[in-house]
């Protein structure tokens, strides 16, 4: 059933600005709020009160602004309220061109956004607690890599190009830090390994996940991160497109007809990680069924970036059936 009315919320570090609109798009008030679970309870008492929101006559309708959106769905989700996160650029480019911004007009264009395009509107379920544990942890191990990153390939040049009483010197400055990025990162892992073992279905999924060849742990932990536990993505052809290995097609008339390629709008740290298990078939494999695919297509004359992402696809759609079935790989 529709709504009668919708909430609009642009959503920043400190603060919430909310507007609310009929099923006309007509806005019926516009409030600012801070952006903590307080002031978020009392203006869900003070919407509910003057407008007579319940959970079947609204909808809310917010940018996916990752952690800072952490309270309100946090609330929402508390009161059963449908609620949709939906990406900025997608609501950027359904309302045309627009001159002016602030974030009072923001969250009128989101309500209006909400308004219009209800019928085709994701609305998610909030990740369980074990997964929100794990989207911090990793979170917290990237950082920590690339700052050792970083650290290291200072170190590497300065042996390069450094006097070798400077280099010790420099050396000395960050060896301490070295060490200890190190050490937090093995707690970090450790971490992790522990949040999967607590939880059986959690368990269970990584397992399924990592018995496909080449997919390891790190790999499987984001997979489920991005898909919810495949409640969020279920399909791997939209999965595909998520993490820019799907290639789509520009035609248009006589003078455009290229052929197909992957869109750079992707998850990219995924995309890397498929893309490296990928290379592991065509690199190092040799028994496996996708390595003598891999081979027999590039002597066929494939170029080797269209047959290495079709490899991709193929670990895409291996891995969404094994869950799928809820069994373990098995190569033929």
């Amino acid at each position: 059933m529709r709504p009668e009315l919708f909430i609009g919320i642009d959503i920043s570090k400190v603060t919430l600005d909310i507007s609310v609109v009929n099923s006309n798009g007509d806005q019926l008030a516009a409030y600012k709020i801070a952006n903590t679970e307080t002031s978020i309870t009392d203006i869900l008492e003070v919407i509910t009160s003057n407008h007579k929101v319940t959970r079947d006559n609204s909808c809310f309708c917010a940018e996916d602004m990752g952690l800072f959106a952490s309270f309100l769905s946090k609330m929402l989700a508390a009161r059963k309220y449908k609620i949709c996160f939906e990406s900025s650029l997608r609501i950027k480019k359904s309302i045309g061109i627009q001159r002016g911004k602030n974030d009072a007009i923001d969250a009128l264009r989101i309500a209006r956004y909400a308004c219009n395009n209800f019928n085709s509107l994701h609305f998610r379920t909030i990740p369980r607690q074990c997964i929100a544990d794990l989207k911090g942890l990793t979170a917290v191990r990237k950082r920590l890599l690339k700052t050792r990153k970083l650290l290291s390939q200072s170190k590497k040049m300065e042996d390069y190009y450094l006097h070798e009483e400077s280099d010790l010197i420099c050396t000395k400055l960050y060896a301490n830090t070295l060490t200890a990025i190190k050490e937090d990162l093995t707690t970090v892992e450790r971490k992790i390994l522990k949040v999967i073992e607590a939880d059986e279905q959690l368990a269970r999924m990584i397992r399924i996940i990592t018995s496909v060849p080449r997919i390891g742990k790190v790999t499987a932990v984001q997979i489920v991160i991005a898909t919810n536990e495949f409640q969020w993505i279920a399909c791997p052809k939209k999965f595909a497109s998520y993490c820019g290995v799907a290639p789509f097609q520009l035609k248009s008339g006589t003078s455009l007809n290229s052929r197909a390629k992957v869109s750079g709008l992707a998850n990219r740290e995924l995309k890397s990680l498929i893309h490296m298990a990928a290379i592991g078939y065509a690199k190092k494999s040799r028994t496996d069924f996708l390595a003598k695919y891999y081979r027999r297509k590039i002597e066929e004359g494939k170029r080797p970036m269209s047959v290495l992402n079709a490899v991709r696809n193929k670990l895409i759609h291996r891995i969404f059936s094994c869950i799928k079935t809820g069994t373990t790989f098995v190569d033929i």
